[in-house]
């Protein structure tokens, strides 16, 4: 960070004239700063990260007229002041100089001008100021975004720049004036490098180039640094952000690094080995995952392959195995690299020594072809066709060779060429097949060990074409048979005719085989037709006639050819069919009438007289119509609603459609199956909660509703509601019989002031069914305790000044009451400290606390805060109300311990078999939260001190209140809570922490109802895909005036909903225990209505709201 230091050079600092013997003006230059012959002042070196302020006194009348439309007057300020002459950098220099610079050539000292004239004595004198500043490195370079991001296709392959994939090239900028350079790092560096150009205005672009193979199926993220040159160096980074381009990327193929890799085999003294002929040629693997990578090499009979998955690079090696022999002196193998189902090859050339390679015979080409022939003597011959020649690649003199395979043939080297023989004539039953002979030549050699190397060759023999056999044009013919109407002739027409003979120069005849004097071919220029001889008497009956063709070569010893003729007849008339065996349909009860909704179209295949109905004999038939529709589609509906027996029965009903024609005596049939609605639930109540109000000022007594109750949605007429009451209150309510439903009284509710609110269920069902749907009733109930009034905190925080004895507060509250009438509020203050201090109250609410004498230093120097208590009461009424003033005295030097509450609450029970009790709840224990906390002890000071003490409960780890002297009478009697001060001190220190207990009494004024801000929450309930429960709902929010003491509780499915607790209990959240409900809960509940309580200690009543759970419904 750039730091900002002021210099003031009050003499010669930084400055230097060029005569100290020309003074004017009468200012006072003791060291000759003021150059006048040479009007130029000269000031440096200033640092660009100080500032700069010159001054000279002088007497008199003194001008300083500056030029403000040059460059220096941005930065120089030049001012006098009737005494003083200030030359001084601004603010804009030092914040924006050496962003001004940033298009100047590099450099290590830059000079501002400023031009002036300074007019005394009725003289003007010109004068030029030359700061000279200089660079301090005070700037880390920053990129011009925070993150790059790129594109990219994968793999990323070496050399491409990365920029050219962005929407914006990485940047750099260093301000300094002094740097002409940055050095870029990239992290991690396996994969990519660096470099730099630089551009105008001291930016540098930073060039990001990958430098081997390497494939990212996620998105990578590198951090790019950027190092100015001058020391302190100084860095600023960027993140760079490789994302992968899914459209251009291609498949993740693992690859070698080259497409050859050349070897070279050696065996001396016994000892195989294999050297690669470039060393520097490593067999690397690009592959996205090595762990799941595959190598492996074609042969492994002499050479392995061994892959290295940390390294990616591959090892050829030899095996147990050596070369002995061989027939070229190259072995060449394939190794692949596979990934899933990807995978690439490269090649393994490995050359052979000499000592290995064996002289085997190889002919010239792998077959030769030659034409066997017989001249008019009867003698035959076989003669290689043109351009071929019977040949060896490796001659040797020791050479022989045979031609195997036929009797007939052989072959003989004449005069240096081998040639082939026919040695007889073949038999005419090998000639008629016109099949070539496949001969074999077989060469040999015997090298100088004496062993034998053979090499083999193919001769394929033509013999004489001979005549083919007749092929039609089509392996079938089709054709359809037409009745004369008129009954003079029927015909057949062909429908892939006419009938034909693959083209031939033979004279071919073509007749039907089995003809049986119905049909005849004709010929005529384009081929042959079908002819009806006579009429075929099962044409009614429909199917095909299947016929077979012959074709036969006039005057030649040749096999006939064969084709199949099929003559369809006419369709017989069929039996009408539906497309599907059975259909679904759902019967929907949401509307009345009752609607059946379709899930497949039925169609039937038929003639015209075709009709759709339901068989007669199935009961269920009269609720249901079929209706056939000219495009042959069948529409179903309903003529009357399902009774409500067969609908919860919830057992799907199974209907048979048929379809008739009376052309035909078959009949075509189909299921419909009508899927009933499950979990039938009964009709809903139009809220799932409903308020209302006791009035106890009638008489009798009367309850108000404030909506009306009703019902909506399916089955309203078979639904019945009945109304469940709390545990007493069975006979004292009354439900009206229809909808709207009222609720009335049967009579008074003698004790109706010890309920806060009256909780009444609605449950509505219907007869045989399980589920049931409900709503709850909430009555609320007057109060017949006047609370007294209210204090708008139970607790004000203060501080005391001892320097002038005030108190301040430091909470920002002001002490105010709630009353219905504040004029009426009486305010008395209790406590050991109540001397001390005054309370005015103002009749609009208001308490001001003031010092009446100032404090004792004893009190002072003893206690870290002080208590005081307020009482508000109505005239002299014994309903009050208290809160606490804590009143925090000077700070103390030493340890002090520190109460993790200001004040606590507890209540004190008179106890006549023994001691009396303290009970402290155990949502606020006494604890100690400061430093020290084991070490610390706590007692009980003040007034009270005989009474009680302080005892550590190592179970709970907090502090419990004992009685050791119980209160007096006139102490219970009068009143209704006490204010009792705790000390908290370290062995060895003499600072006292110190916190407030209000000791509630016997009789004491209750505290106000905790309240829900909500009369309703709503939650929901939901299993997820591994069954287990998750519950979602409503922030549930109290209000009360101290509702760190409030507890919220559930009424019910306690073991299966849990409630959850901000900081200081003033909102819970609702949640699942882990425990799913059962199922019979599920199914026979459509939601789940719990009431909640809000308990507080000492108060009134509980606060009563309702919890809404919504279950899952299909």
């Amino acid at each position: 960070m750039k730091q900002k230091i002021t210099l003031f050079i009050l003499s010669a600092l930084l400055a230097r004239c060029s005569s100290q013997a020309n003074t004017k003006c009468d200012i006072d230059d003791p060291e000759g700063i003021l150059d006048w012959n040479s009007a130029i002042i000269e000031l440096y070196p200033v640092k660009d990260s100080d500032s700069l302020n010159v001054q000279f006194t002088y007497r008199g009348d003194l001008q300083v007229v500056a030029d403000t439309e040059e460059e220096g007057a941005k930065y120089i300020d030049v001012t006098a002041d009737g005494s003083t002459l200030s030359i001084k950098t601004n603010d804009y220099f030092r914040n924006n100089y050496e962003e001004d610079q940033k298009d100047q050539a590099p450099a290590s000292t830059f000079v501002i001008y400023r031009t002036l004239s300074i007019t005394c004595d009725g003289t003007t004198y010109p004068l030029n100021i030359q700061l000279y500043v200089q660079d301090t490195n005070n700037h880390a370079p920053t990129f011009t975004q925070d993150t790059y991001t790129y594109v990219m296709p994968m793999p990323l392959v070496p050399n491409i720049d990365l920029t050219n994939f962005g929407e914006v090239e990485i940047i750099a900028e260093d301000i300094d004036f002094s740097n002409t350079k940055l050095t870029f790092t990239v992290d991690p560096p396996e994969y990519f490098a660096l470099d730099f150009k630089a551009l105008p205005s001291r930016q540098y672009h930073a060039v990001l180039k990958v430098t081997q193979f390497v494939r990212y199926d996620k998105d990578l993220t590198l951090t790019i640094t950027a190092t100015d040159e001058t020391d302190p160096f100084n860095t600023g980074t960027a993140t760079v952000v490789i994302k992968k381009d899914n459209d251009f990327s291609q498949p993740d193929i693992p690859t070698f690094s080259e497409l050859i890799y050349a070897f070279t085999y050696s065996n001396d003294g016994g000892n195989p080995a294999i050297t690669p002929d470039d060393p520097s040629k490593e067999i690397v693997v690009t592959t996205s995952d090595s762990d799941q990578t595959e190598v492996s090499l074609s042969d492994e009979t002499y050479f392995k392959a061994e892959y290295d998955k940390t390294t990616n690079i591959v090892a050829i090696s030899v095996t147990n195995t050596p070369v002995e022999s061989a027939s070229e002196s190259m072995m060449t193998l394939t190794l692949t690299v596979k990934l899933g189902s990807e995978s690439s090859e490269s090649a393994i050339i490995v050359k052979l020594p000499s000592n290995v390679v064996v002289i085997i015979p190889k002919f010239t080409a792998p077959y030769y072809t030659a034409t066997y022939s017989v001249d008019g003597d009867g003698n035959p011959s076989l003669a290689l066709d043109a351009g071929q020649e019977i040949a060896i690649t490796q001659q040797a003199s020791n050479l022989d060779v045979k031609l195997e395979g036929d009797d007939h043939f052989s072959i003989a080297n004449v005069d240096g060429v081998w040639t082939l023989k026919a040695d007889s004539p073949l038999q005419d039953e090998i000639l008629k097949k016109g099949e070539d002979i496949t001969l074999t030549l077989h060469a040999t050699v015997t090298d100088e060990n004496s062993e034998e190397h053979e090499g083999f060759g193919v001769v394929i023999v033509k013999l004489p074409p001979v005549l083919e056999v007749p092929r039609f044009v089509e392996a079938n013919y089709r054709g359809q048979y037409k009745v004369d109407e008129a009954g003079v002739k029927d015909t057949v027409e062909l429908t892939n005719g006419p009938i034909n003979i693959v083209q031939t120069d033979e004279t071919v005849d073509i007749v039907i085989v089995d003809n049986t004097g119905y049909f005849t071919l004709i010929k005529d220029t384009d081929g042959w037709t079908v002819d009806v001889l006579k009429y075929w008497e099962q044409v009614t009956e429909g199917g095909d006639i299947v016929l077979t063709l012959s074709a036969t070569v006039t005057g030649a010893d040749v096999e006939p050819g064969y084709s199949t003729l099929i003559i369809a007849l006419p369709a017989a008339a069929e039996a009408p069919i539906f497309d599907k065996p059975y259909y679904t349909a759902t019967y929907k009860t949401d509307t009345n009438p009752n609607t059946l909704e379709m899930t497949d179209i039925i169609n039937v295949a038929g003639g015209d007289g075709t009709v759709v109905n339901f068989l007669d004999s199935e009961t269920n038939s009269q609720f249901f119509n079929a209706v056939l529709n000219d495009d042959k589609s069948v529409t179903v509906s309903l003529k009357n609603n399902l009774d409500l027996k067969t609908i919860l029965g919830e057992v799907d009903i199974v209907l048979t459609l048929q379809a008739t024609d009376p052309a035909v005596t078959e009949v075509g049939t189909a299921a419909l199956v009508v899927e009933l609605p499950k979990e039938v639930t009964p009709a809903a109540f139009t809220q799932v909660y409903y308020t209302g109000s006791y009035d106890v000022d009638n008489d009798p007594d009367v309850v108000k509703i404030n909506e009306a109750i009703e019902l909506s949605g399916n089955y309203l007429d078979s639904t019945t509601v009945v109304l469940v009451t709390p545990t007493g209150l069975e006979d004292k309510f009354k439900l009206s019989v229809a909808s709207p439903y009222t609720i009335t009284l049967t009579g008074d509710i003698d004790d109706v002031h010890s309920y806060n609110e009256i909780v009444l269920t609605l449950e509505a069902s219907i007869d045989g069914v399980p589920r049931k749907t409900s709503a709850t009733v909430v009555i609320e109930v007057p109060s017949a305790i006047a609370l007294p009034p209210k204090f708008s905190s139970p607790l004000y925080e203060f501080k005391y000044d001892s320097d002038s004895d005030t108190v301040t507060s430091t909470d920002g509250k002001t002490i105010t009451i709630d009353a219905s009438d504040p004029s009426l509020v009486l305010i008395r203050m209790e406590g050991p400290y109540t001397n001390y201090f005054n309370i005015i109250y103002e009749a609009t609410g208001v308490c001001i606390l003031e010092v009446a004498n100032p404090l004792n230093p004893a009190i002072i120097d003893q206690n870290v805060e002080i208590f005081i208590v307020l009482n508000a009461v109505i005239s002299d009424s014994s309903d009050t109300s208290s809160t606490i003033i804590a009143i925090k005295m000077p700070e103390k030097t030493g340890n002090v311990p520190l109460f993790s509450e200001s004040y606590y609450k507890a209540t004190y029970t008179p106890n006549e078999s023994g001691p009396d009790i303290v009970t402290i709840p155990d949502v606020v224990p006494i604890t100690i939260v400061s430093d020290q906390a084991s070490d610390t002890v706590v007692k009980v000071i003040g007034q009270y001190e005989d009474n009680f003490q302080a005892e550590f409960n190592s179970n709970t780890k907090s502090w419990d209140i004992t009685v050791i002297n119980k209160l007096d009478d006139d102490i219970l009697n009068v009143y209704t809570e006490l204010v009792i001060t705790l000390g908290a001190v370290l062995s060895g220190e003499t600072g006292v922490g110190t916190a407030a207990l209000i000791l509630f009494l016997p009789d004491h004024v209750k505290e106000p109802v905790p309240l829900f801000e909500e009369a309703s929450y709503n939650a929901q309930y939901d299993l997820r895909e591994d069954g287990t429960p998750e519950v979602t709902g409503d922030l549930i929010v109290v209000k009360a005036a101290d509702p760190k003491y409030v507890e919220v509780t559930l009424a019910g499915y306690t073991d299966n909903f849990i409630l959850t607790p901000n900081e200081n209990n003033s909102q819970w959240t609702i949640s699942s225990s882990g425990k799913p409900l059962d199922d019979d809960t599920l199914k026979n509940n459509a939601h789940l209505v719990i009431t909640l309580n809000a308990h507080l200690d000492n108060a009134v009543a509980d606060g009563v709201a309702i919890l809404v759970v919504t279950l899952p419904h299909d």
